[in-house]
């Protein structure tokens, strides 16, 4: 079939393609003009050999030859017997397995590439003795279905399994290989343990769907898998099929390659079932300081697939190393250790052993589980298996891990730090920074960052010392760092203080500030008549260490301060300023209101929202960041008023300050007064962004913005910002004739209709539900799907009234956008697409139905400031 067009297609071509590639009907494309090269690769189920690309049709006649070469050679390609690429002689393999090989077979894959993936599967499959006892074979070919092209002990003998294959035709169509992946799970006949299981997964493209949950269950399974990508693969998704293992991650430029690499490949598929049973040589660890200390130590070791069983041996060496500098018994230093994978397997409690000799030995025996990386599931059940003796025996875990979790490990990290458990968290390789502070509820000191496994020995001097020294810092007495003299406020004012008292905040720090405090109020006169104090410190809780008017004089604030304690635990600064809003017993104006934030951190929880709701109660709010400040956040806290913002490279620079902040508040008391309620967007605009040009134009604006896990909170409240400096330039309103109503949706894997149009009869109430819309963080990116939501849910007002949409992604959809944006387009409704860093700049021009005067394509989130003048005309221009 010849199919000849000059421009892209008003309706989906892929379904009608696909049927015809399973008639066995081939398909050449061609485009003329204004074509759509991804749609010609849909015609041809993304055969690029049978598409051809004209500027215009006067080019027909320089291509008519080639096209009809083509056309007459096609058909020889089905039915050639491709000469046999030239493999090279592969070393004989003695083990018995079972062998699985999971082939894609999609339309990428041309019949002479496909030939030469047979041919691969013959080559490695004559390195084994194949019988119903030695080596069995399977193999499934795969495309958007799945063909079991022969089961485990189907065939007998190396001979009639090359038959099988030989006679293999390729199907055709998309690539599902998370489909396929479970139904290999499903239907392949494993043998049962000892006998190991092999999957060989060989592909040369993205998945049109996730097969993490499918790699995964095989992981569970016992089944350890291979990835061959080939061409234009997906580097994270081959890492995803072998669950994080790089080392049976084999990445190809083309199919030609598979020659050179082959011997390497088979050669890996042959040593892996090895891995579990070798016994590697003991590390050279250094000698260890002994720890005179008495405390409960439990282990948290990662033994997921990307760990290897060399790798997790150097780990049972550490943590005996670790423990031998401890005096082990019942009644001195216990140990406890769980390892976990995609499940938690506690290994020994505290208490279990007696004595060291016992604890290594079973420490030495102990096998890798392998599977995926779930850390918050294994912090939780180390939570709550631990056997912790009462205080004040102190309690230290070490979690030791090489990747990051496929499960969120905040709320367990907090948990434990309320348990009064001090967490050290040891990342190794392909850790991820964040979560390590998580795991830490933010505490720097108590992190470790480790190149590989053999940095082990390195560094396990300085891990022992760190687990040793940490239960003294509880009990130091810190000497009262030394603060000017200050200069008095004669206002009166409420002055209330809201202090993070965060795990990474020391003991000493935290004295530090108390002494701040102190001084700092010792500037006003301090009665239930003048100025009054509150202090509100926080972690991933909150704590009203005294409210406004609590203390009728300095003294009596000052014995309060001293005997306050840090809280440890996580930072959810958010969370604290909602708290100090709500519970603040302010006085009615015109007496001053004035707040100052204290943290060292950035906060687990957004702060715009509060903020806004801070100024709106005429709130006068200081920021002093110290060490690992956001200065974003410090600007967000304040409301974007810089002159209310102290960066501190340390706690000791408290003292300079000091002063500072006392004539800085003493000064704002008469602006705090007078000062005319503003809206955050207001100032967003004039700072964060540029004011955008008003548009008088009345229309129905519906933003579809995406909250997938690539985007992160940070970035997303800047698309926040840039909605709602957008939606400025409109006069938002119910009126048919003259307003503009706005509509929002966020998606990831699933869609949340945050506000429909004409939900908002003003801005200042659209304003409010946009900084109140909670990140998704979600683990997929489905744009068509969410496409698909907001055209069926957006409540339209029928014409004149221009219906327009922006939809902003950072990533490549896994899902299609072709038929929703047509269906929108049908609908009359403009859509506008603007992708941010990992943008896809043919499906942008889809969502847009190929306009590319309606895309716009940004670097990174912080271009959106730059470009959203020119997004908010063309909006307005439609």
């Amino acid at each position: 079939m010849i199919v000849l067009t000059d421009g892209q297609s008003g309706d989906s071509v892929v379904a009608s393609a696909q049927a015809l590639a399973a008639d066995q009907v081939t398909v050449f494309a061609i485009g003329v003009g204004s074509f759509d090269h991804s749609e010609l690769l849909q015609i041809t189920n993304n055969n690029q050999g049978r598409v051809f690309e004209l500027a215009d049709f006067s080019a027909i006649a320089q291509n008519i030859n080639r096209i009809a070469g083509a056309v007459c050679i096609e058909p020889t390609q089905a039915v050639t017997t491709v000469a046999p690429t030239a493999l090279p002689t592969l070393e004989p393999c003695d083990l018995s397995l079972d062998l699985f090989f999971v082939l894609d077979g999609s339309g990428s894959v041309g019949f002479a590439d496909f030939d030469m993936v047979k041919q691969f599967v013959v080559a490695v499959v004559s390195t084994f003795t194949i019988s119903l006892t030695d080596t069995r074979v399977g193999v499934l070919q795969y495309s958007d279905g799945s063909t079991l092209e022969c089961n485990l002990g189907d065939h007998p003998d190396e001979s009639s399994f090359v038959s099988a294959v030989s006679g293999m035709a390729r199907q055709g169509g998309g690539t599902r290989t998370g489909r396929a992946l479970e139904f290999a799970r499903l239907m392949a006949a494993w043998r049962p343990a000892p006998v190991p299981r092999i999957m060989i997964v060989l592909t040369d493209g993205q998945s049109f769907d996730s097969v993490v949950a499918s790699a995964q269950a095989l992981a569970a399974d016992q089944v350890t898998v291979f990835a061959i990508g080939v061409g234009s693969f997906d580097h994270s998704e081959l890492l995803q099929i072998t669950n994080n293992n790089q080392g049976r991650v084999f990445e190809l430029a083309d199919f030609s390659a598979i020659a050179q690499n082959i011997n390497r490949i088979a050669g890996a598929v042959c040593i892996e079932p090895t891995q579990a049973v070798t016994t590697v040589a003991p590390t050279a660890l250094p000698t260890l300081e002994p720890c005179d200390l008495s405390l409960d130590l439990f282990f948290v070791l990662d033994g997921s697939g990307s760990v290897s069983v060399a790798d997790f041996d150097m780990v049972k060496q550490f943590v005996v190393a670790v423990v031998s500098t401890f005096t082990i018994s019942l009644t001195d230093t216990r140990v406890g250790v769980l390892q976990y994978s995609d499940g938690s397997t506690l290994e020994c409690n505290l208490g279990d052993h007696p004595d060291e000799s016992s604890f290594a030995s079973a420490v030495s025996t102990m096998t890798y589980q392998n599977g995926g990386t779930s850390t918050g599931a294994a912090l939780e059940f180390a939570r709550q298996m631990a056997a912790w003796r009462p205080a004040p025996v102190p309690r230290i875990m070490i979690v030791l891990t090489d990747g990051k979790s496929g499960d969120s490990v905040v709320a367990p990290a907090q948990a434990l730090a309320a348990d009064q458990v001090a967490v050290f968290a040891i990342g190794v390789g392909s850790f991820y920074r964040p979560e390590l502070l998580q795991i830490t509820n933010n505490n720097q000191g108590r992190v470790f960052e480790l190149a590989d496994f053999s940095a082990i020995a390195q560094n396990i001097n300085r891990i022992a010392r760190a687990v040793c020294i940490e239960p003294t810092q509880a009990v130091t007495t810190v000497a009262p760092t030394a603060l000017p003299t200050v200069e008095p406020c004669d206002e009166s004012v409420d002055l209330f203080f809201v202090l993070d008292g965060s795990g990474s905040v020391s003991i000493a720090d935290f004295d530090i500030v108390k002494e701040f405090v102190v001084a700092v109020v010792s500037g006003f006169t301090i009665s239930l008549t003048e100025t009054r104090v509150g202090v509100l410190q926080y972690s991933h809780f909150n704590t009203l260490g005294c409210n406004l008017g609590d203390h009728p004089d300095w003294s009596s604030f000052v014995n309060s301060m001293n005997t306050m304690t840090r809280q440890d635990g996580g930072t959810n600064t958010g969370a604290a300023l909602e708290f100090a809003r709500q519970r603040a017993a302010w006085r009615a104006a015109p007496v001053p209101r004035i707040m100052i934030v204290l943290t060292d951190g950035k906060s687990s929880d957004g702060v715009v929202a509060p903020s806004m709701a801070l100024d709106a109660d005429q709130v006068t709010v200081f920021a002093i960041g110290v060490g690992s400040f956001d200065s974003s956040e410090l600007l967000q806290i304040t409301n974007y008023n810089q002159d209310r913002v102290f960066e501190l490279t340390d706690f000791n620079a408290i003292a300079q300050i000091t002063n500072r902040i006392i004539q800085a508040a003493c000064m704002n008391i008469d602006s705090a007064t007078t000062q005319e309620t503003t809206t955050m967007q207001t100032t967003t605009a004039a700072i964060l962004f540029p004011t955008v040009e008003p548009c008088d134009v009345s229309s129905d604006l519906f933003f579809v913005l995406d909250g997938s896990g690539s985007v992160g909170h940070s970035n997303f409240n800047t698309v926040k910002q840039f909605v709602v400096t957008l939606v400025s330039a409109f006069t938002i309103g119910l009126n048919d004739v003259t307003d503009t109503r706005v509509g929002v949706i966020q998606y990831s894997s699933g869609n949340a209709l945050e506000c429909n149009l004409g939900d908002h009869p003003d801005e200042s109430s659209f304003v409010t539900a946009i900084n109140t819309m909670t990140y998704q963080d979600g683990y997929s990116t489905k744009t068509g799907a969410a496409l698909q939501f907001a055209s069926q849910s957006a409540a339209w007002r029928p014409a004149p009234i221009p219906r327009i949409m922006i939809v902003l992604t950072d990533g490549m959809a896994h899902d299609s956008v072709v038929a929703p944006s047509q269906a929108l387009a049908a609908d009359q409704v403009n859509v506008f697409a603007i992708g941010v860093g990992n943008f896809d700049r043919p499906e942008l021009l889809q969502i847009t139905n190929n306009n590319p005067g309606r895309v716009f394509e940004l670097a990174d989130f912080d271009a959106i400031r730059d470009k959203i003048n020119d997004i908010a005309l063309a909006v307005c221009m439609g």
